[in-house]
Protein backbone atom coordinates (compact mmCIF):
# COMPACT_ATOMS: atom_id res chain seq x y z
CA UNK A 1 0.00 0.00 0.00
CA UNK A 2 1.63 3.37 -1.27
CA UNK A 3 1.50 6.33 1.57
CA UNK A 4 -1.04 8.51 -0.15
CA UNK A 5 -3.73 5.29 0.29
CA UNK A 6 -2.60 4.38 4.05
CA UNK A 7 -3.25 7.72 5.07
CA UNK A 8 -6.58 7.73 3.25
CA UNK A 9 -7.48 4.72 4.83
CA UNK A 10 -6.02 5.41 8.76
CA UNK A 11 -7.51 9.45 8.60
CA UNK A 12 -11.20 7.81 7.47
CA UNK A 13 -10.93 9.99 4.66
CA UNK A 14 -11.61 6.45 2.56
CA UNK A 15 -15.48 5.72 2.94
CA UNK A 16 -15.91 2.36 1.22
CA UNK A 17 -16.95 -0.36 3.27
CA UNK A 18 -13.70 -2.58 2.63
CA UNK A 19 -11.94 0.25 4.47
CA UNK A 20 -14.25 0.33 7.29
CA UNK A 21 -13.20 -3.53 7.37
CA UNK A 22 -9.88 -2.74 7.44
CA UNK A 23 -10.08 -0.35 9.93
CA UNK A 24 -12.20 -2.32 12.73
CA UNK A 25 -9.58 -5.17 12.07
CA UNK A 26 -6.87 -2.85 12.91
CA UNK A 27 -8.74 -1.12 15.94
CA UNK A 28 -9.02 -4.97 17.12
CA UNK A 29 -5.01 -5.45 16.38
CA UNK A 30 -4.04 -1.82 18.23
CA UNK A 31 -4.82 -2.87 21.93
CA UNK A 32 -2.05 -6.04 21.30
CA UNK A 33 0.75 -3.29 20.49
CA UNK A 34 -0.40 -1.06 23.17
CA UNK A 35 0.10 -3.74 25.43
CA UNK A 36 3.46 -4.79 24.03
CA UNK A 37 4.75 -1.03 24.27
CA UNK A 38 3.83 -0.04 27.51
CA UNK A 39 4.89 -3.29 29.03
CA UNK A 40 8.42 -2.52 27.35
CA UNK A 41 8.33 1.06 28.93
CA UNK A 42 7.41 0.07 32.31
CA UNK A 43 10.18 -2.66 32.59
CA UNK A 44 12.46 0.17 31.09
CA UNK A 45 10.79 2.89 34.27
CA UNK A 46 11.13 0.35 36.99
CA UNK A 47 15.20 -0.77 35.97
CA UNK A 48 14.16 -3.96 34.89
CA UNK A 49 15.36 -3.69 31.45
CA UNK A 50 19.08 -2.23 30.92
CA UNK A 51 20.11 1.28 30.68
CA UNK A 52 23.31 1.77 29.28
CA UNK A 53 25.57 4.97 30.18
CA UNK A 54 28.79 5.56 27.60
CA UNK A 55 31.43 7.93 28.84
CA UNK A 56 30.21 10.94 26.49
CA UNK A 57 26.95 12.98 26.20
CA UNK A 58 24.43 11.42 23.82
CA UNK A 59 21.64 13.95 22.42
CA UNK A 60 18.69 11.90 20.70
CA UNK A 61 16.56 12.75 17.41
CA UNK A 62 13.43 11.12 17.45
CA UNK A 63 9.84 11.27 17.26
CA UNK A 64 6.66 9.97 18.57
CA UNK A 65 5.28 8.84 15.45
CA UNK A 66 5.76 6.71 12.19
CA UNK A 67 6.84 8.47 8.66
CA UNK A 68 8.05 11.22 7.71
CA UNK A 69 8.87 13.93 10.59
CA UNK A 70 11.96 15.18 8.93
CA UNK A 71 14.51 13.85 11.70
CA UNK A 72 17.10 13.56 8.45
CA UNK A 73 17.64 17.57 8.04
CA UNK A 74 16.99 18.30 11.92
CA UNK A 75 19.99 15.32 12.84
CA UNK A 76 22.35 17.47 10.46
CA UNK A 77 21.27 20.82 12.06
CA UNK A 78 22.14 19.42 15.71
CA UNK A 79 25.72 17.71 14.39
CA UNK A 80 26.12 21.05 12.69
CA UNK A 81 25.22 23.02 15.80
CA UNK A 82 27.96 20.83 18.06
CA UNK A 83 30.48 21.55 15.24
CA UNK A 84 30.14 24.99 15.66
CA UNK A 85 30.57 24.74 19.40
CA UNK A 86 34.06 23.08 18.69
CA UNK A 87 32.77 19.07 19.34
CA UNK A 88 33.99 16.06 17.56
CA UNK A 89 30.07 14.36 17.05
CA UNK A 90 29.27 11.12 15.37
CA UNK A 91 26.09 9.84 14.22
CA UNK A 92 24.86 6.56 15.51
CA UNK A 93 21.74 4.94 13.67
CA UNK A 94 19.92 1.58 13.31
CA UNK A 95 20.06 1.33 9.58
CA UNK A 96 16.72 0.35 8.80
CA UNK A 97 17.40 -0.73 5.09
CA UNK A 98 20.71 -1.98 3.04
CA UNK A 99 20.87 -1.51 -0.35
CA UNK A 100 22.62 -3.58 -2.68
CA UNK A 101 24.80 -2.66 -5.42
CA UNK A 102 24.83 -4.21 -8.84
CA UNK A 103 27.21 -7.19 -7.73
CA UNK A 104 24.71 -7.46 -4.62
CA UNK A 105 27.22 -6.09 -2.23
CA UNK A 106 26.18 -4.62 0.27
CA UNK A 107 25.80 -0.14 0.36
CA UNK A 108 25.02 2.16 2.89
CA UNK A 109 21.44 2.99 3.21
CA UNK A 110 19.65 6.49 2.15
CA UNK A 111 19.56 7.83 5.39
CA UNK A 112 23.22 7.87 5.64
CA UNK A 113 24.11 8.56 2.27
CA UNK A 114 22.38 11.30 2.88
CA UNK A 115 23.65 12.34 5.91
CA UNK A 116 27.40 11.62 4.46
CA UNK A 117 26.09 14.55 1.92
CA UNK A 118 25.02 16.82 4.56
CA UNK A 119 27.86 16.70 7.32
CA UNK A 120 30.74 15.04 5.23
CA UNK A 121 33.04 15.40 7.92
CA UNK A 122 31.05 13.21 10.38
CA UNK A 123 31.37 9.65 11.16
CA UNK A 124 28.33 7.84 10.69
CA UNK A 125 27.37 3.97 12.28
CA UNK A 126 24.65 1.89 11.54
CA UNK A 127 23.69 -1.28 13.48
CA UNK A 128 20.81 -2.51 15.64
CA UNK A 129 22.94 -2.35 18.59
CA UNK A 130 23.43 1.46 19.14
CA UNK A 131 25.39 0.95 22.32
CA UNK A 132 27.87 -0.92 20.51
CA UNK A 133 27.90 1.58 17.63
CA UNK A 134 28.41 4.52 20.03
CA UNK A 135 31.39 3.12 21.90
CA UNK A 136 32.99 2.44 18.43
CA UNK A 137 32.25 5.74 17.46
CA UNK A 138 33.96 6.69 20.92
CA UNK A 139 36.89 4.27 20.64
CA UNK A 140 37.60 4.34 16.94
CA UNK A 141 36.72 7.94 15.93
CA UNK A 142 37.59 10.30 19.15
CA UNK A 143 33.61 11.14 19.37
CA UNK A 144 32.95 13.43 22.51
CA UNK A 145 29.07 13.88 21.52
CA UNK A 146 26.81 11.17 19.94
CA UNK A 147 23.57 11.96 18.02
CA UNK A 148 21.31 9.18 17.76
CA UNK A 149 18.80 9.43 15.24
CA UNK A 150 15.55 7.81 15.42
CA UNK A 151 16.53 6.74 18.87
CA UNK A 152 13.27 7.75 21.21
CA UNK A 153 11.95 4.67 21.17
CA UNK A 154 15.57 3.15 22.11
CA UNK A 155 15.77 3.49 25.81
CA UNK A 156 18.71 0.88 26.51
CA UNK A 157 21.30 3.90 25.27
CA UNK A 158 21.04 6.10 28.04
CA UNK A 159 20.67 9.38 26.56
CA UNK A 160 21.43 13.19 28.08
CA UNK A 161 19.08 15.09 25.79
CA UNK A 162 15.56 14.09 24.25
CA UNK A 163 14.68 15.72 20.93
CA UNK A 164 11.15 14.65 19.82
CA UNK A 165 9.74 16.04 16.53
CA UNK A 166 6.21 16.54 16.09
CA UNK A 167 4.83 16.87 12.27
CA UNK A 168 2.61 19.73 12.16
CA UNK A 169 0.73 18.67 9.66
CA UNK A 170 -0.85 15.08 11.64
CA UNK A 171 0.58 15.65 14.80
CA UNK A 172 -1.02 13.19 16.51
CA UNK A 173 -0.85 10.15 13.86
CA UNK A 174 -4.59 10.04 13.60
CA UNK A 175 -4.95 9.75 17.20
CA UNK A 176 -4.47 5.70 17.46
CA UNK A 177 -1.47 4.15 17.73
CA UNK A 178 0.03 1.33 15.13
CA UNK A 179 -1.30 -0.73 13.51
CA UNK A 180 -4.79 1.58 13.92
CA UNK A 181 -2.51 5.01 13.58
CA UNK A 182 0.87 5.98 13.42
CA UNK A 183 1.67 6.97 17.09
CA UNK A 184 4.70 4.50 17.88
CA UNK A 185 3.82 5.06 21.65
CA UNK A 186 1.17 6.76 24.15
CA UNK A 187 1.17 10.21 23.90
CA UNK A 188 2.04 10.06 27.54
CA UNK A 189 5.11 9.24 26.70
CA UNK A 190 6.12 12.96 25.63
CA UNK A 191 7.16 13.15 28.99
CA UNK A 192 10.51 12.04 28.96
CA UNK A 193 10.98 14.48 26.53
CA UNK A 194 13.77 17.33 27.24
CA UNK A 195 12.54 19.70 24.17
CA UNK A 196 9.56 18.97 21.52
CA UNK A 197 10.54 20.19 18.05
CA UNK A 198 7.57 20.85 16.40
CA UNK A 199 8.30 20.65 12.45
CA UNK A 200 6.83 22.25 9.43
CA UNK A 201 5.02 25.26 11.20
CA UNK A 202 5.10 26.90 7.91
CA UNK A 203 2.19 24.29 6.91
CA UNK A 204 -0.30 24.91 9.29
CA UNK A 205 -2.51 28.11 10.58
CA UNK A 206 -1.49 29.74 13.82
CA UNK A 207 -4.42 28.71 14.64
CA UNK A 208 -3.64 25.38 14.28
CA UNK A 209 -0.12 25.71 15.70
CA UNK A 210 -1.60 27.15 19.18
CA UNK A 211 -3.90 24.30 18.95
CA UNK A 212 -0.83 21.45 18.90
CA UNK A 213 0.91 23.22 21.59
CA UNK A 214 -1.76 23.58 23.99
CA UNK A 215 -2.49 19.45 23.39
CA UNK A 216 1.42 18.86 23.52
CA UNK A 217 1.29 20.88 27.31
CA UNK A 218 -1.72 18.51 28.35
CA UNK A 219 1.68 15.44 28.40
CA UNK A 220 4.90 17.89 28.16
CA UNK A 221 6.46 20.81 30.06
CA UNK A 222 9.47 20.59 28.02
CA UNK A 223 10.40 23.71 26.24
CA UNK A 224 9.09 23.82 22.44
CA UNK A 225 10.67 24.98 19.26
CA UNK A 226 9.08 25.69 16.08
CA UNK A 227 11.21 24.46 12.60
CA UNK A 228 10.66 24.39 9.45
CA UNK A 229 12.37 22.90 6.26
CA UNK A 230 13.35 25.62 3.53
CA UNK A 231 14.22 24.90 0.11
CA UNK A 232 17.93 26.21 -0.70
CA UNK A 233 17.85 24.99 -4.45
CA UNK A 234 18.54 22.00 -6.77
CA UNK A 235 21.48 18.73 -6.89
CA UNK A 236 21.81 16.96 -9.53
CA UNK A 237 23.58 12.60 -8.99
CA UNK A 238 26.65 14.45 -9.43
CA UNK A 239 26.16 16.85 -7.31
CA UNK A 240 26.13 19.96 -9.10
CA UNK A 241 24.00 22.46 -7.59
CA UNK A 242 21.57 25.10 -9.37
CA UNK A 243 19.85 27.77 -7.98
CA UNK A 244 16.38 27.53 -6.68
CA UNK A 245 15.17 30.17 -9.27
CA UNK A 246 15.45 27.74 -12.00
CA UNK A 247 11.67 26.32 -11.74
CA UNK A 248 11.21 22.94 -14.30
CA UNK A 249 8.35 22.78 -16.41
CA UNK A 250 6.99 19.92 -16.61
CA UNK A 251 8.71 17.07 -14.05
CA UNK A 252 7.70 13.76 -13.62
CA UNK A 253 8.03 14.46 -9.54
CA UNK A 254 8.85 10.42 -7.53
CA UNK A 255 9.81 10.18 -3.82
CA UNK A 256 9.73 7.35 -1.56
CA UNK A 257 9.81 9.28 1.87
CA UNK A 258 7.71 8.80 4.66
CA UNK A 259 5.43 11.85 4.18
CA UNK A 260 5.10 12.13 0.26
CA UNK A 261 2.27 15.09 0.65
CA UNK A 262 4.93 17.07 2.26
CA UNK A 263 7.31 17.13 -0.29
CA UNK A 264 4.46 17.73 -3.21
CA UNK A 265 3.19 20.72 -1.64
CA UNK A 266 6.57 22.15 -1.39
CA UNK A 267 7.25 21.68 -4.48
CA UNK A 268 4.45 23.12 -5.58
CA UNK A 269 4.73 26.51 -3.39
CA UNK A 270 7.61 27.03 -5.19
CA UNK A 271 5.36 27.04 -8.00
CA UNK A 272 6.43 24.02 -9.96
CA UNK A 273 3.27 22.19 -11.62
CA UNK A 274 2.44 18.52 -9.98
CA UNK A 275 0.26 16.87 -12.46
CA UNK A 276 -1.84 14.02 -11.20
CA UNK A 277 -0.49 11.22 -13.86
CA UNK A 278 3.33 12.74 -13.63
CA UNK A 279 3.45 11.84 -9.80
CA UNK A 280 4.63 8.89 -8.34
CA UNK A 281 4.77 8.13 -3.99
CA UNK A 282 6.86 5.05 -3.34
CA UNK A 283 6.92 3.42 0.40
CA UNK A 284 9.43 5.30 2.63
CA UNK A 285 13.16 3.81 2.40
CA UNK A 286 12.32 2.52 -1.22
CA UNK A 287 14.87 0.75 -2.76
CA UNK A 288 14.39 1.83 -6.89
CA UNK A 289 14.82 -1.44 -9.06
CA UNK A 290 16.35 -0.91 -12.66
CA UNK A 291 12.74 -1.43 -14.20
CA UNK A 292 11.57 1.75 -11.82
CA UNK A 293 13.67 3.51 -13.01
CA UNK A 294 13.58 2.85 -16.31
CA UNK A 295 9.90 3.72 -16.07
CA UNK A 296 10.67 7.05 -15.09
CA UNK A 297 12.73 8.01 -17.60
CA UNK A 298 10.80 6.87 -20.41
CA UNK A 299 7.71 9.28 -18.70
CA UNK A 300 10.48 12.11 -18.36
CA UNK A 301 11.52 11.51 -22.18
CA UNK A 302 7.89 11.37 -23.11
CA UNK A 303 7.20 14.55 -21.53
CA UNK A 304 10.00 16.49 -22.58
CA UNK A 305 10.73 17.23 -19.03
CA UNK A 306 13.01 16.32 -16.19
CA UNK A 307 13.20 13.93 -12.94
CA UNK A 308 12.01 15.87 -9.57
CA UNK A 309 12.81 13.63 -6.32
CA UNK A 310 14.07 14.83 -2.99
CA UNK A 311 17.89 14.39 -1.55
CA UNK A 312 16.80 11.44 0.17
CA UNK A 313 15.96 9.33 -2.88
CA UNK A 314 18.88 11.32 -4.88
CA UNK A 315 21.66 9.72 -2.99
CA UNK A 316 20.08 5.94 -3.94
CA UNK A 317 20.59 6.96 -8.12
CA UNK A 318 24.07 7.80 -8.18
CA UNK A 319 25.63 6.23 -11.37
CA UNK A 320 22.44 4.42 -11.80
CA UNK A 321 20.87 7.50 -14.37
CA UNK A 322 21.49 7.39 -18.12
CA UNK A 323 22.71 10.69 -19.83
CA UNK A 324 20.27 11.55 -21.56
CA UNK A 325 17.61 12.41 -18.50
CA UNK A 326 18.12 15.09 -15.96
CA UNK A 327 17.17 14.40 -13.13
CA UNK A 328 17.12 17.15 -9.56
CA UNK A 329 16.64 16.73 -6.49
CA UNK A 330 15.02 19.74 -4.63
CA UNK A 331 17.75 20.99 -1.28
CA UNK A 332 16.15 21.48 1.77
CA UNK A 333 17.29 22.99 5.04
CA UNK A 334 15.92 22.60 8.50
CA UNK A 335 15.70 26.56 10.12
CA UNK A 336 14.63 27.02 13.35
CA UNK A 337 11.73 29.37 13.27
CA UNK A 338 11.26 29.92 17.18
CA UNK A 339 13.37 28.76 20.02
CA UNK A 340 16.35 28.33 18.75
CA UNK A 341 17.56 29.58 22.47
CA UNK A 342 16.15 26.66 24.26
CA UNK A 343 18.19 24.24 21.74
CA UNK A 344 20.83 26.06 22.27
CA UNK A 345 20.87 26.50 26.12
CA UNK A 346 20.37 22.10 26.58
CA UNK A 347 23.04 21.87 23.95
CA UNK A 348 25.39 23.91 26.59
CA UNK A 349 23.82 22.28 29.52
CA UNK A 350 25.88 19.63 28.10
CA UNK A 351 29.33 21.32 28.21
CA UNK A 352 29.56 20.02 31.56
CA UNK A 353 28.83 16.84 31.08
Amino acid sequence: MNPRDLDALLSGERQTFAAAMLRLLLSFLEPFYTIAVTTIRLLYNLRLFQVVRVSVPVISVGNITTGGTGKTPVVALVTQLLQEGGYRPGIASRGYRTLSGETGSEMANDEKLLLHQLCPEVPHLQDRDRVRVARELIREFGCDRIVLDDGFQHRRLARDLDLVLIDATNPLGYGHLLPRGLLREPLTSLGRADLLVITRVDQVTLEELAGIQETLRVFSRAPIVEMRFEAVGWIDPQGQRADLAEIPEDPVVFCGIGNPGNFRRQLEHLGVRVREERWRAFPDHHHYTETEIAELCREARASGGILLTTQKDLVKLAGRMPADVECRALRIEAVIQSGQEHLRQQLERLRSA
